[in-house]
């Protein structure tokens, strides 16, 4: 069995590092875990894995305004 938790927080390291992740992940969040983790894991954990990452990415402030920047770059 997988650790989702561990996962989870090893995207958002890789997001918050790389901004184009951030922009990738804002546009196509089950791509780019799919990118990040590989194949290991299944269609219910992917869907578990973006969407905790989503809520810790919303809760960073620096993220937050890096993915709104990164929105503003598109609009």
């Amino acid at each position: 069995m997988i650790d989702i938790n561990k996962i989870v927080n090893e995207v958002v390291e890789k997001v918050k590092a790389n901004p184009e992740l951030i922009s990738s992940f804002t546009k196509e969040p089950i791509e780019t875990v799919k990118k990040l983790v590989g194949s290991e894991v299944n269609d219910i954990d992917l869907e578990k894995i973006v969407n905790q990452a989503k809520d810790l990415i919303i809760k960073n402030t620096d993220i937050n305004d890096a993915l709104k920047k990164v929105n503003n770059l598109f609009n």
